[in-house]
């Protein structure tokens, strides 16, 4: 296999080869080929903020003006799942805006869009799972928990809680989503670290807890645009405690990398993916807070979905895309737009032989 560098200059580029993850961009080969022919097909993805409030005030929160905003589009949420199926949606990403599990109707949205063929994944901080919660888990692909800390004092820092230390019930209650995996199928769980100067000095303990805990596996990611962000001197030796951690813990899965990731052309992979926030605005993609306006093709309240996707909206705002504005943070399609390049090149050449 070939190994794809990463999309930046400096010590990093050699760290990082392509992943299975990064991978994943080739089985939507077709949809690439309709999108640089012109068309807008439709997503294949959903990415849903529940809701905008949370029970942790963390470092480095994106949404932290939004965390008072409570739950929103209540009635809406079962039959939106329904409107994304019909247009096409297979999968769909619950994270935020808020800590998802918050929303007192999502079991049950969950259990509707399941009925209709949709598949789940859940970004949590995993302090409030609940047994109907716990029961559902079989409609989920992943649950991908957030602990950025490998001991309850810098937990309390990194994730300070509005209440008690939320720490002990977090650990159980990752215990209770591998126990209840272990009956109802083959739902991934991990673990997701944020690094920042608070917590950069525990990399190998925070492998050591995940590979304890016995999920399957922990990713790290750099804090951006924060006071608490590494400078680049940081980042470089944290990527190599993490290199370190990975090797001395083998075989189990270490994954992610702290190199800043930088668009270098207008990103053409968004209409892959639709993303709906709790106030039922839709966007382009995730990465939006910093270009809400722009980035914003119309709200769910107020026009069927189907009405605004390939809208003349949509389409203007994905030419008006910068792609200096999409390295603000570390976007994952920048790996995907480097793994076509490689895999498939501009022409599509490259899959249209075995």
């Amino acid at each position: 296999m070939r190994h794809l560098p990463i999309a930046d200059e400096g010590s990093f580029a050699s760290l990082q080869p392509a992943t299975s993850r990064d991978l994943r961009i080739l089985s939507h080969y077709p949809q690439v080929r309709a999108i640089r022919g012109g068309q807008l097909p439709p997503p294949r993805n959903a990415v849903i903020y529940p809701v905008y409030g949370c029970n942790l005030d963390c470092v480095g929160c994106e949404y932290a003006e939004d965390n008072a905003q409570g739950f929103e589009y209540l009635d809406r949420f079962a039959p939106l799942l329904g409107e994304l199926a019909t247009l096409g949606v297979e999968g769909v990403e619950f994270c935020g805006g808020g800590e998802p599990l918050l929303h007192p109707g999502l079991v049950e949205a969950v259990t509707h869009g399941a009925s209709l063929g949709l598949r789940f994944g859940l970004l949590t901080n995993g302090t409030v799972i609940g047994d109907r919660f716990v029961a559902s888990l079989a409609h989920f692909a992943y649950v991908r928990i957030t602990l950025d800390a490998a001991t309850e004092s810098v937990y309390a820092r990194v994730r300070p809680s509005k209440g008690p230390s939320p720490w002990p019930r977090l650990l159980e209650n990752i215990g209770r989503l591998l126990r209840a995996r272990s009956d109802s199928g083959s739902t991934e769980i991990a673990i997701k670290f944020l690094v920042n100067r608070l917590n950069a000095n525990q990399i190998d303990d925070a492998v050591a807890l995940a590979r304890s805990l016995g999920v399957d596996g922990i990713q790290f990611k750099a804090l951006r645009d924060d006071p608490a962000e590494l400078r680049p001197d940081e980042a470089l030796d944290v990527e190599a405690m993490i290199a370190s951690a990975r090797a001395t813990h083998a075989p189990f899965p270490v994954t992610g990398s702290l190199a800043k990731l930088t668009m270098h052309r207008q990103c053409e992979l968004t209409p892959l993916q639709v993303t709906i926030d709790a106030r039922g605005d839709v966007f382009l993609c995730c990465y939006f807070t910093h270009r809400r306006e722009n980035h914003r093709i119309g709200n769910v309240h107020e026009r069927p979905l189907a009405e605004i996707w390939a809208s003349e909206r949509h389409r203007a705002a994905i030419r008006g895309i910068l792609p200096g504005e999409c390295s603000k943070f570390d976007c994952r399609f920048v790996r995907y737009h480097d793994v076509l390049d490689e895999w498939v090149g501009a022409h599509g050449d490259g899959l249209k032989f075995l």
